[in-house]
Formats: C-alpha cells, sequence, structure tokens
C-alpha cells in the first residue's frame, strides 16, 4: 500500500494543503487564505478539513512556515509575516486533530527538501533554492546535507545589506522593492500602461514586459540585476553547482535569467560564478509543499531527522 502524507505550506497570504504519495504524486490538494484567526484553530481547521474532504488515510503530516521555530519542540518563537501565529505549539495542534508523526520545517529549508526530492536539486549534492514572492528566503545544501544553522534560520537572506544605507535585499528585490522601482519607470516612460500603485500587481508587469511595454521592461530589468547581485553574494560565499529559483517572482525565471547571469559574472567570485548554473524549478512552486511532505516521510521513521537532500537519517 503506498504511503500518504498530509503536507501544508504556510504563507503570509495563503495556505496549501495537500495529500502527497512516497512517490511525490499529489492525490488532493487545496489553497485556502491566510486570515488574522488564531493559529491554532486555523491550523486545526485547515488539517481537518483536509482529512474530512480527501478521504485519504494519512499516515504522517508535515509543515512548513516562515517563522522562526523553537529547536527544542517546533512551537513558533517569532512569525513577522503571520503575527497571530506567535507562539503557535505547532505539534500539539496537529496531535490533536490526528496522532501521527510530525514534521516542522522553516520554508527554505522545506523548499531545498522538497528540491532534493523530486526538482531541480535531486542531481546535485550542492544546490542552493532562492525564493523570491513577498519576501526573500533560500535553502541551502552543501555536500547532501541542509545547512540549518544555530537557529534554524540559515538562508534567510532576505536580511542581507546590499548598499550602505542598510537596505536588505528583500526589500529591493521583491514586490516591496518593484513599488519604488515603478515610480522611476513610470517617471521615465510616461507613455506606459502601468498604473502607480503601493501594491503593485507584479504578474501583470511582468505579463506587460512581456508585450512589450517600456516601463515594465525597465522594472524586470532593475530587479534581475538586484536579485543577480545578491544571488552573486551566495554564489562567492557557498560555491553552489546550482541555483533554483522559485516563488511568485523567482517562478518568472526565463524573463529574470539573463539579468541574473550577467550580475554573477560581474560581482561574484570569478571562478564560482562560471561553475554554476541558474534555472527555474521545475516544480511550479509546489516545492516548499513537497519538501514539507518529504520530511514528514522521514518523520515516520525517526520522528523528524531528515538530512536535506530528503533520505532518513
Amino acid at each position: 500500500m503506498t504511503t500518504t502524507v498530509l503536507a501544508i505550506d504556510v504563507g503570509g497570504t495563503k495556505i496549501a494543503s495537500a495529500m502527497i504519495d512516497e512517490n511525490g504524486s499529489t492525490l488532493w490538494s487545496q489553497t485556502v487564505p491566510t486570515t488574522d484567526e488564531p493559529g491554532a484553530e486555523r491550523l486545526a481547521e485547515i488539517a481537518t478539513a483536509a482529512l474530512s474532504e480527501s478521504r485519504v488515510e494519512v499516515a504522517a503530516i508535515g509543515l512548513a512556515i516562515p517563522a522562526v521555530l523553537s529547536p527544542v519542540d517546533d512551537s513558533v518563537v517569532w512569525s513577522p509575516n503571520i503575527p497571530s501565529w506567535d507562539g503557535l505549539d505547532i505539534r500539539s495542534t496537529l496531535h490533536s486533530v490526528l496522532p501521527v508523526p510530525i514534521a516542522v520545517e522553516y520554508d527554505g529549508h522545506a523548499a531545498a527538501l522538497g528540491e532534493g526530492w523530486v526538482g531541480a536539486g535531486a542531481s546535485t549534492d550542492d544546490f542552493v533554492v532562492v525564493a523570491v514572492g513577498t519576501g526573500i528566503g533560500c535553502g541551502i545544501v552543501m555536500n547532501g546535507t541542509l545547512v540549518r544553522g544555530v537557529s534554524r534560520l540559515a538562508g534567510a537572506a532576505g536580511w542581507m545589506v546590499l548598499d550602505d544605507k542598510g537596505s536588505s535585499w528583500e526589500s529591493l528585490a521583491t514586490s516591496e522593492g518593484i513599488a519604488s522601482i515603478l515610480g522611476d519607470a513610470l517617471a521615465a516612460y510616461p507613455a506606459s500602461d502601468l498604473a502607480p500603485a503601493n501594491a503593485p500587481d507584479v504578474a501583470a508587469i511582468f505579463d506587460s514586459a512581456e508585450a512589450g511595454d517600456e516601463a515594465a521592461a525597465h522594472i524586470v530589468t532593475r530587479l534581475a540585476r538586484l536579485l543577480g547581485i545578491g544571488i552573486a553574494n551566495l554564489v562567492s560565499i557557498l560555491n553552489p553547482g546550482r541555483v533554483i529559483l522559485t516563488g511568485g517572482i523567482g517562478s518568472r525565471g526565463p524573463q529574470l535569467l539573463a539579468g541574473i547571469s550577467a550580475a554573477i559574472a560581474d560581482h561574484s567570485q570569478p571562478v564560482a560564478g562560471a561553475d554554476v548554473e541558474v534555472l527555474t524549478s521545475p516544480l511550479g512552486g509546489s516545492s516548499v509543499l513537497l519538501g514539507a511532505a518529504k520530511a514528514a516521510l522521514c518523520a515516520m521513521e525517526d520522528d523528524h531527522q531528515v538530512d536535506e537532500k530528503g533520505t532518513d537519517q
């Protein structure tokens, strides 16, 4: 009988859940909005609904979240994008719904597990996953092992400072950064169809750039350069063989890759820069969810002890 687990990917604006089997196949999935409801109540609702609606027998549960997690019991220490989840005892909440093995991962680490299992990291032991959307998070695998760090936060690269004003990579090269670039682009290309916005429609900007809008093309070019500078720093420090882009912005890789590659060539250690391959994840934004599933599968053997390539320790 094929083993199936419940995987949950908690994000700042939406929460995805799926039933995924031991081969990486998705049997059922659902996405719901993230709300201000207390984390324990929201998580219990989502897990209960998944079990009820999918009618699948679940052997374990894996959850990924963009939060600082306790190294002792996996409770949420700090979740800046989802403050109603601060202090949440994830394990106890999920166990109250279904008493099975539980795995909890920082979302950047889960992305690396997913890519290492069935994605672009499966064929290499040295890679970095860079997830770019409303924020930037990374998962780092070196010599076949996920680098977690003393606080389980290795890969929180969005905090990396890129200029002498203290501007973080995340503030410059995500949807927040696009909002500031948008003003300059519209000033330079006033005939653009793009509208000024504090929270720009990122997908519309990429679509407009592809259609030939000059302001949109300016934004995408600038964004690619900023992403590339941050990735160049990672390449110089870590010397990975592969950088895998994912997330709402990262998944638009084909429009970004030329600019990113140029920035790596200009700013990274030259030998490391020449040896790295940059590509878009083939998992279509599901790397975190699949990573949560792989962690759950491994938790069945040793209740959460998982290495970064997704094999049991």
